[in-house]
């Protein structure tokens, strides 16, 4: 977490951001199995101890990854990711077998809500994504706390309960819930976004007009990391969108509004910056057309 999570959050793309952050929960889930699986042939308690904070960090890092790397509630969120794994960890070596299973099955519970409601919310992930995400989170939430509940009445000695809530049941319905996060990551980049609601033929082309004029004024590497930050921001609102010569094609007819906000509230464009955009009349592209076309330098002319 400290590795990948911290030196991005004050990233640029938060589309980038979302997916290392969700191949981040990805190894961690790979990790709790790989740990479960050790405590159940003869681990320590350490095993188990650690295997139960990776399954609390699993959608908390979920969470972290649907949150914008530049909102305030990221720190808050960042620091619940790190301090239940940790509470639950200790748990697990201090308290009784019973009481730390309930405390972590607890937790759990807490932690995919959390996960399911910071996607729900989120504004910088496409929206399929975030139905397979919400749909996930939720599933194990609702399953989470029907083991809670469970755990803490006298049905839990029953024969009912030690099917539903074994430890092959458990397994199985969260694989079925990483898998789901695994499609969440595949419609990326099958899904636009929801501020773009094209017809899937007319496009719009977003460059910078004048390009001597704006090297003279800003320098040529000013204006490349211009070019770099709207293609970025179309991108982040579409992935289908591609790079042209100085700017990008957008596939939406009316998509200058959608970005403009990304690149204002996200890559702090002012008006100076704004200034230097052009918008050409809308293009008609193939709809198949999805892979970027080839880049010429955008500095040939400065």
């Amino acid at each position: 977490m400290i590795g990948i999570i911290l030196p991005h959050l004050g990233a640029r793309i938060p589309l980038t951001f979302f997916l290392r952050v969700i191949g981040l929960a990805g190894v961690l889930s790979v990790g709790c199995t790989a740990l479960y699986v050790v405590s159940l042939h003869g681990g320590d308690r350490l095993s188990c101890s650690a295997a139960d904070a990776l399954m609390v960090a699993t959608p908390l890092v979920v969470g972290v990854s649907t949150t914008s790397p530049g909102s305030r509630r990221m720190r808050a969120v960042l620091a619940l990711a790190i301090v239940l794994p940790a509470a639950v960890a200790s748990s697990s070596l201090l308290l009784p077998a019973e009481v730390s299973h309930i405390v972590r099955i607890a937790a759990v519970t807490l932690a995919c809500a959390l996960g399911a409601l910071l996607a729900f919310t989120s504004v910088t992930v496409p929206r399929r994504s975030v139905a397979a995400i919400v749909v996930s989170m939720t599933t194990y939430a609702v399953y989470s706390l029907a083991r809670t509940v469970v755990a803490l009445s006298p049905a839990a000695t029953s024969d009912v309960a030690r099917t539903v809530f074994s430890h092959a049941a458990s397994a199985g319905v969260a694989t079925a819930c990483v898998l789901l996060i695994g499609v969440a990551v595949v419609l990326v980049r099958r899904s636009p976004h929801p501020d773009l609601t094209g017809g899937g033929t007319s496009w719009t082309r977003l460059v910078v007009g004048d390009w001597r004029a704006a090297i003279r004024t800003h320098g040529t590497p000013t204006v490349l990391a211009l070019v770099s930050e709207l293609r970025s921001a179309a991108r982040d609102l579409d992935p289908s969108s591609v790079d042209v010569h100085r700017g990008v094609d957008v596939p939406c007819p009316a998509a200058l509004p959608a970005v403009s906000r990304v690149l204002r509230e996200t890559y702090g464009w002012g008006p100076e910056n704004f200034a230097l955009l052009r918008t050409p009349e809308p293009l008609p592209r193939p709809t198949w057309s999805s892979i970027p076309a080839a880049r010429p330098s955008d500095a040939a002319d400065g």
